[in-house]
């Protein structure tokens, strides 16, 4: 089975390895520095010894931060997120200690007064990969969502608009006119900035005839253009409205919150 990983993720980690690289450089520097010119030269810096150090104190958060990532990125906004993420964090601490425990080979206090010594450094180690994340991949998705609706709406000239029969006569209402679609029994309303209109339709149907992506349905009556998207506020109940232009607002219901939120966000 062939795993697809967001765009976004995929540069995170990328990210996340060039940092642990770049680690290592410093770490090597650092090395060499303090055999050789802090203890006066009396021991010889040696780079195989070193790099053997280096990924039995390190190499497990290079399985660790992956995993880290996927879970900040996946559990973003949904309920109990913190909680979550805190949850993931000591986990990973605990394995790493774990692991570290057993490729100790009399660095360290053997069995449970190792936790006391890795804790001060697999602790930051934890902290800053949250840090990253938090500068670097958060709100991300929300920009790749609305650069895919976007991408789609410009990509998709054969998409001319909704024909629809307003006051006798045929029209033709442009995508990027409609500010949202409102279910009305039989009908959908077309409503833009100017008017309203009605065809008969379902707003599933209307949705798909649209360009892809540049339509997000928000409530199991309402689908907004997500180019149009000015905020979103949460309501007491749990349930949030968005505001578009003109200062229409449309209401969100739970079940969309959390998508909407990131394309808010983007705004």
């Amino acid at each position: 089975m062939r795993l697809n990983f967001p765009k976004h993720y995929i540069q995170m980690v990328s990210l996340n390895f060039i940092a642990w690289a770049a680690y290592f450089v410093v770490y090597t520097f650092y090395a060499i520095f303090w055999r050789q010119y802090h203890q006066g030269g009396s021991y010889e810096y040696d780079a195989v010894s070193s790099l053997i150090w280096f990924f039995k104190e390190w190499g497990i958060w290079f399985v660790l931060s992956p995993i880290l990532l996927w879970g900040f990125d996946h559990w973003y906004k949904k309920p109990y997120s913190v909680v979550r993420i805190i949850a993931l964090g000591l986990a990973s601490i605990v394995v790493a200690i774990v692991v570290r425990n057993l490729l100790n080979n009399g660095e360290y206090p053997e069995g449970a007064a190792i936790f006391i010594v890795m804790l001060p450094k697999y602790a930051p180690a934890f902290l800053v990969i949250v840090l990253g994340w938090y500068i670097l991949g958060k709100g991300n998705k929300g920009k790749q969502i609305r650069s895919n609706a976007r991408n789609h709406r410009e990509s998709a000239p054969s998409v001319s608009g909704l024909q629809v029969e307003h006051q006798g006569l045929k029209l033709v209402v442009k995508p990027n006119e409609i500010l949202f679609l409102k279910s009305a029994g039989n009908y959908v309303e077309i409503v833009t900035e100017e008017s309203t209109y009605l065809k008969r339709s379902t707003l599933k149907t209307l949705i798909s005839e649209l360009p892809q992506g540049a339509f997000a349905q928000v409530h199991r009556s309402f689908a907004v253009n997500v180019n149009k998207l000015e905020k979103m506020t949460t309501c007491e109940n749990g349930s949030a409205t968005v505001t578009l232009p003109g200062q229409r607002k449309v209401p969100v219901s739970k079940r969309y919150k959390s998508k909407i939120r990131t394309l808010a966000i983007s705004k």
